[in-house]
């Protein structure tokens, strides 16, 4: 590591930079739980920041308040989780009080810029999740955050490098905004079209979920001899946006495949609806390519006869079901939802015709969303090729 005494000086790219323990251009502040008696849901004191749970897009997005805070950030620091997700970050923007899952970063205004090192953590999260240790909860120490090593250009081109990647940044992140939007729409016409499933204010027929499939299972409980290529294994985070994304590091044979899905074969039309963790998100099975899932995903097969399965798709993915799933989810470290609740999940049965309405909706809505989110792609990708080049001293 460096030495506060002597930064290494470096010729990166187009100009100078020194690289500098963070530690030696940052305040670090590390949160501390207030004591316990203190939570309130009532707004008394100030909001309480526990987790990447209280983050918002930008801003946090705080559930509880303590009358007893200990740590406390102020107005413009930047907020970095360092418990389980490990570098996600927001901006303060008022006073917050920090708790053990989170700490607070201020840089020293003389040699750093505070909008600098907001960029410069989405690159520099990867020496933290080096040093992350847990075995539950993996987490990162205040040493650990301050011996980061980070590239310090001068004053102002750290400003012109921010600004960069701020318009950069704002490009992409109206395009997230533009699929939050769309998929609004999509839950706003459901419940237009169908009401609350929950209340049923339209007298809809209604049942449990497993009177509408031919099956509701899980994947597989086996530790898989993972392979360096083979047939692709999805876990919770491969489903995205609705959809499953076989972007994967896990790989099995195809011996093992057969071995693993002769019991419930997956099958176009099939619904997986992720059980733990992250839990009520679904994705319909759009493909007949081979693959696999781990145990914390349901396999869901809709009877066709009995249901539309977009429409099942649909009304899994509903505010009315989602709070269903809250309800019945058990622990606290991680949040489980059993099969056997999930089975029983109270859902509406329209008619046939008014669910082809529906799925005749959807698929148009599904276009307009994979164009935006083509579009994402594209602005993430210029984005993240910025901030390589920034870093690099190449911008």
């Amino acid at each position: 590591m460096v030495g506060s005494a002597h930064p290494t000086t470096t010729n990166l790219g187009i100009f100078e930079m020194k690289i500098f323990l963070l530690k030696e251009v940052c305040n670090i502040t590390m949160g501390q739980a207030p004591p316990g008696d203190s939570y309130n849901y009532d707004k008394m004191g100030i909001p309480l920041l526990a987790g990447a749970g209280d983050f918002g897009n930008i801003n946090p997005e705080p559930k509880k308040y303590t009358s007893l805070p200990g740590k406390i950030c102020k107005v413009g620091d930047l907020i970095l989780c360092i418990r389980a997700t490990i570098g996600d970050r927001n901006w303060a923007d008022k006073e917050y009080c920090l708790g053990r899952g989170v700490a607070g970063l201020r840089a020293k205004e003389e040699l750093l810029d505070q909008s600098y090192l907001w960029h410069w953590l989405e690159v520099g999260k990867e020496q933290l999740l080096k040093q992350a240790r847990g075995s539950t909860f993996k987490q990162v120490s205040q040493d650990a955050i301050a011996s980061c090593e980070i590239p310090v250009p001068p004053i102002e081109e750290q400003r012109r490098i921010a600004a960069i990647l701020d318009q950069a940044d704002a490009v992409r992140r109206k395009r997230q905004e533009a699929i939050r939007l769309t998929e609004e729409l999509l839950r706003a016409t459901f419940l237009d079209m169908f009401g609350d499933p929950v209340t049923n204010p339209k007298g809809w027929e209604t049942t449990q979920l497993e009177n509408l499939c031919k099956r509701v299972t899980d994947g597989t409980h086996q530790s898989p001899n993972w392979t360096d290529q083979g047939i692709p294994f999805l876990f919770i985070s491969n489903i995205v946006n609705g959809e499953l994304d076989f972007n994967v590091s896990k790989y099995i044979s195809e011996k093992l495949w057969k071995e693993l899905t002769n019991r419930c074969p997956i099958e176009v039309n099939d619904i997986l609806y992720t059980t733990v963790g992250s839990y009520g998100n679904a994705a319909l099975v759009r493909t007949n390519k081979p693959f696999c899932f781990q145990r914390h995903i349901a396999h869901i097969k809709p009877d066709c006869e009995k249901i539309h399965p977009e429409f099942l798709l649909g009304m899994m993915q509903s505010d009315a079901v989602k709070r269903q799933a809250d309800i019945q989810v058990r622990g606290i470290a991680q949040k489980t939802l059993n099969l056997r609740e999930l089975k029983k999940f109270n859902l509406i049965v329209p008619s046939k015709i008014k669910q082809e309405k529906y799925v005749e909706f959807r698929r148009e809505f599904e276009k307009y969303r994979n164009s935006n989110l083509n579009f994402f792609k594209i602005s993430e990708n210029l984005f993240n090729s910025l901030l390589q080049r920034a870093f690099r001293g190449e911008l």
